[in-house]
């Protein structure tokens, strides 16, 4: 059964167990929603966000739609090698799209601060969630969006009151156990800081086994006024497991937002990050590193939209990519007419270690306001030789001669991470895709000299 086709059957059935929730708001938003992706149907090449990315997998793997969590847990099966090791903070485990308590870790501390999940939310939190849900989210354009909307059956609600700083990151930690057949999941993410508020956020998937998982996830993150937000997705899953993740991200005045973005494995990952810029003096700061080999697959897709004036933007975008390997970047700044006295910058830049490794990056500027300050740029190629021979005239192996390399491409996007417990899995797991000593090559990050 093709995936479109797959999908209308278990809408049908999913709405059938619903009964009285019928008549709610929510509801209204799936029937709409699921219209929509029928609508829209699966991206072809022909579609130009998605004229690099192949989604073929979607028919030709035989998918089954979640719609509970396991009962138990395969015998070799730990979950405690998902938590990040030394991390100090909230824990919202989601196995197979559904919150899991038990393996989560709450630290609440304000009692105006709402740390739960979606079906709890809906319960707790109706109005909120009718506020501010699909509020900013285009699924007129994006069907795996629309898609989330009518078949997300959790995901995590946070939302921080006014003047409150939240000292302890959140970590959302996904983990998709595909057991009797392979598994899509949808999981909806909403977070809203309120003013003068400031926290951390975590998002990392994964999957367990030999089967594929299918990851569809939408966060939508609301900043108020003078509010800051460091938001970290980290990619390092198996080759089993495919992932699209939409990140719509809304700004009012003064508020600040730091993202980084790290993928060094997974079969197939598209990450879709945009934010809006729409109140004045209003900041977003873009950085991620891709890091992939195999036959893996990374798309970043950005759009930082400049709605109001007086806004800045920095992006920045390194890549990595290694054997048969192929990464896509294509990143947008857009400009409206009212949004004068706007700084916007972008740059992606990539390094190819193989010659089967491959890269198609497009940079984007539509600027409709006279009295801005923009640019772009992308470069790609090779390791450079002669930095290479400079090292190895010195007596130093041709594998550490690239590592040095390797590290000075890419060590300022690894220290945009602040919080310590992550960057150091980071730099570990890097080490480990470079063969090196741990110890050694994180020192070697630390002093981040050639």
């Amino acid at each position: 059964m093709a995936i479109k086709e797959k999908i209308t059957d278990y809408f049908e059935k999913y709405t059938q167990s619903l009964n009285g929730e019928k008549n709610s708001y929510l509801f209204s938003l799936r029937e709409k929603s699921i219209k929509i992706f029928h609508e829209l149907g699966i991206p072809t090449l022909k579609n130009e966000e998605w004229k690099y990315t192949k989604l073929n997998f979607l028919n030709n793997i035989d998918f089954e739609i979640s719609n509970s969590a396991p009962h138990s847990f395969p015998e070799n099966f730990k979950i405690s090698d998902y938590y990040i090791e030394n991390f100090e903070g909230d824990v919202l485990v989601f196995i197979n799209g559904f919150f899991e308590k038990k393996y989560s870790r709450i630290i609440n501390t304000e009692e105006n601060l709402v740390v739960t999940n979606l079906n709890e939310a809906k319960e707790k939190y109706s109005n909120i969630l009718e506020n501010y849900l699909t509020k900013y989210t285009d699924e007129s354009n994006n069907p795996f969006t629309a898609l989330n909307t009518a078949l997300a059956n959790d995901g995590a609600v946070i939302i921080l009151p006014k003047n409150f700083e939240k000292e302890l990151p959140i970590h959302l930690l996904f983990i998709n156990i595909p057991l009797q057949s392979n598994l899509i999941t949808n999981s909806r993410n909403l977070i809203i800081v309120d003013s003068n508020s400031k926290a951390q956020f975590i998002e990392t998937s994964y999957s367990w086994g030999d089967l594929a998982s299918f990851h569809n996830t939408v966060s939508e993150l609301y900043l108020k006024q003078n509010s800051e937000v460091e938001y970290y997705k980290f990619q390092n899953d198996s080759h089993s497991a495919y992932y699209i993740g939409s990140t719509q991200i809304h700004q009012e005045k003064d508020s600040r937002l730091f993202s980084t973005t790290i993928s060094l494995a997974g079969k197939f990952i598209r990450n879709n990050l945009n934010s809006i810029l729409d109140g004045e003096n209003s900041e977003a700061h873009f950085n991620g590193l891709y890091f992939i080999g195999n036959e893996d697959f990374v798309d970043n897709h950005t759009l930082v939209d400049h709605a109001k004036p007086h806004c800045n933007s920095n992006e920045n975008y390194k890549g990595i990519i290694d054997g048969k390997a192929t990464a896509v970047f294509n990143g947008k700044i857009m400009v409206r007419p009212f949004a004068q006295k706007t700084n916007a910058y972008q740059s992606n830049k990539n390094i190819l270690l193989s010659e089967d490794a491959t890269i198609n990056t497009k940079p984007q500027l539509e600027i409709f306001a006279d009295d801005v300050k923009c640019s772009h740029g992308a470069t790609s190629g090779y390791l450079d030789r002669d930095a290479i021979f400079y090292f190895r005239a010195r007596g130093i192996d041709e594998k550490i001669a690239q590592s040095y390399l390797l590290n000075s491409f890419s060590s300022d996007i690894i220290e945009t991470v602040k919080i310590d417990a992550l960057r150091d899995l980071i730099k570990s797991e890097i080490a480990k895709k470079l063969s090196m000593n741990e110890l050694y090559f994180c020192s070697i990050l630390e002093s981040n000299k050639i």
